[in-house]
């Protein structure tokens, strides 16, 4: 206890002598006051402030659950230093959130920290954040709800506001009558000053024009503009304002005009944002991806890679229940009875059909309990979206848990990871609540990433994480047209695809080299127009129409199910449209399997099933 709480500090002394001197409630108020006033001050210097800056981009939050930056600033105003834990609460319901992302922090006296974390929101979450003491006490909290912002959002990054409304302004007016309403009904713009420093800070826009110095930037500003691309964003760099060449140079420096792909994204260079290449990345074509509904393409691959490939719980079928319904029905009735009446103990029926009765029911769990995990199991799916000229991938990773038994299981993550569903299409919830088992899921940030799900006894519960992953290299073509293997990755299959044709590459080792001239060809019409099989958006910059459909053939579900995974699985949600659209702006595609986790997430890990879908963009022709 200080000196200022125990009765030593003289303005106490002064207040303990007027009521005892005069005990009259008059006298009574007046020092409860003055008590108030100086104690107030000594408590809250114990405490915390905690401030939400910003959510999303400048405040705009995608319509659909998507990661995005959650600003928070914390202020220690206590004498001395304190160890605090933040976390941010978020959900429709914040007395039971869907998830909390915890992250530890440690403040020196009077230090304010601002510190972002990567929240799974959407337009009508709640967000509270709250810090806590070791104890878990409550030294400050602050909340918002989450409201969307009007139209697709362009954020323009610049250091002049001059040259942030020329941009606008060209983009605004550029193109067709139709292209100009469209962009008026559907997008916003944002002048951006302060670059975030991760990628998922500029996930709230579908496009970012540069017309600022990218040597201004710190490298983690320049790392997230790129990874932004690479996760399905456009980028648009204005030449004119670069004043370099070192930024992103092996994607066409110098050479303004049509986009090249960026990972799962695209990039457009522009000469100045007067030029006509800059309007192109606003007009026509190029223009529907960003006033169209945003809908999680990249993650369609992954989820049917993950049906297919991971652990999957079998349960009894029709014919099953039937079998067994038909055999207690013929042991607890005739076979019963009939010994009963040849033993002449026709009343012990009052006995044995309850004891076939539990025998049965026991024999039914202990047959179907067979099929059931006997201990946890984690497997690892991973989509890699790559282009040809550079290592980096953007990854789209899953994780399933399949648990034997109800309780919440922690798996570590990977550095980088951010919680991103499930979820598919616009404006659906992301599932996670109906898992909850007396809670949501926790997430820790720092130290050491890692999630905790409540899971229910023989269970699966799957999780859905974006990263990025540096790989030694990539695939390439090389001088004379051959397939060169350097991302370190042995791929036990693959093939290459362009706009006509299917080259079956089959197993293709780390470094291996194969010309594709001499590997099996196929049509690419053969294995594409199947309606229940996914449709990668990812690949597609533009609105395309529904082509002739085929639909499985009778039985193909079935057998597909018994069957091992094909990568031809991944193409066959192809139209005519949906294949003339993706080499637009590419002139092949490769698509390798590896039995290899993307994300290894630590050591000691749950044992489980561990694949890699590598698909990388290669660049059109000169």
């Amino acid at each position: 206890m200080s000196a200022a709480t125990d009765g030593r500090d003289p303005r106490f002394r002064r207040v303990l002598i007027l009521v005892r001197a005069r005990r009259s409630p008059l006298v009574l108020a007046w020092a409860a006051t003055l008590a108030a006033f100086w104690l107030v001050p000594l408590v809250s210097r114990a405490g915390a402030s905690v401030l939400i800056e910003d959510i999303g981009l400048q405040s705009h939050v995608p319509g659909t659950p998507e990661p995005v930056r959650l600003r928070v600033r914390v202020t220690n105003p206590a004498p001395t230093a304190q160890a605090l834990e933040v976390v941010a609460a978020v959900g429709q319901d914040l007395e039971r959130p869907a998830v909390r992302y915890r992250a530890a922090t440690s403040l020196d006296p009077d230090e304010s920290r601002i510190i972002d974390l990567p929240i799974l929101a959407a337009v009508g979450e709640k967000v509270e954040v709250a810090a806590l003491d070791p104890s878990g006490r409550s030294l400050g909290q602050a909340g918002r709800e989450l409201r969307e912002s009007r139209g697709a959002l362009v954020g323009i990054l610049c250091v002049d506001e001059a040259v942030c409304r020329a941009a606008q302004s060209r983009i605004s007016f550029s193109g067709s009558d139709e292209d100009r309403v469209a962009k008026r009904r559907s997008i916003t713009f944002e002048f951006v000053g302060q670059a975030p420093h991760q990628w998922w800070g500029w996930q709230p826009a579908r496009a970012v024009v540069l017309v600022a110095p990218p040597a201004d930037l710190a490298p983690t500003q320049r790392e997230a503009l790129e990874l932004f691309a690479r996760h399905g964003g456009l980028l648009v760099l204005v030449e004119e304002a670069m004043r370099d060449r070192e930024f992103l140079p092996a994607y066409g420096a110098g050479l303004p005009g049509s986009a090249r792909v960026l990972g799962r994204g695209r990039l457009h260079r522009a000469p100045s944002v007067s030029s006509a290449a800059f309007d192109e990345a606003f007009t026509g074509q190029t223009l529907q991806p960003l006033v169209e509904p945003r809908v999680a393409s990249g993650s369609e691959a992954l989820h049917w890679a993950r049906r297919r490939l991971a652990t999957s719980l079998s349960f009894p079928g029709l014919g099953w229940v039937i079998g067994w319904l038909i055999a207690y029905i013929a042991l607890v009735g005739p076979l019963n009875f009939w010994v009963l009446r040849r033993l002449r103990r026709v009343e012990g029926a009052w006995f044995t059909v309850p004891i076939i009765a539990v025998a049965v029911g026991g024999a039914l769990y202990a047959a179907s309990a067979a099929r059931r995990p006997a201990e946890l199991l984690l497997d690892q799916i991973a989509v890699e979206w790559m282009d040809d000229a550079s290592p980096m991938a953007a990854v789209d990773l899953g994780l399933r848990l399949v648990s034997p038994e109800r309780g919440p299981v922690t798996v570590p993550l990977p550095e980088m990871a951010v919680l991103s569903g499930p979820h598919l299409f616009r404006r659906h919830r992301p599932p996670i609540r109906s898992l909850a088992v007396g809670g949501g899921w926790n997430v820790r940030l720092s130290p050491g990433p890692a999630i905790e799900v409540p899971v229910l006894q023989w269970s699966v519960a799957d999780i859905d994480l974006q990263t990025v992953r540096r790989l030694p290299g990539t695939v390439h073509r090389a001088a004379d047209g051959r397939i060169v293997n350097e991302t370190g990755l042995p791929f036990a299959e693959a093939f290459f695809v362009d706009r006509e044709s299917v080259y079956m590459l089959g197993e293709v080792g780390a470094g291996a080299t194969v010309d594709i001239r001499s590997v099996r060809r196929e049509a690419l019409r053969a294995h594409t127009g199947k309606c229940l099989w996914p449709y990668p958006r990812a690949l597609v910059t533009r609105r395309t129409t529904p082509g002739p459909c085929d639909g499985p053939a009778p039985g193909e579900i079935d057998r597909l199910r018994r069957e091992p995974f094909s990568l031809l699985e991944l193409v066959r949600g192809w139209g005519r449209d949906d294949i003339a659209a993706a080499f637009e702006t590419r002139s092949g595609l490769f698509f390798g399997l590896a039995t290899t986790p993307s994300a290894p997430t630590g050591a000691g890990l749950p044992k489980g099933r561990r694949y890699t879908v590598t698909v990388v963009s290669f660049a059109p022709a000169p």
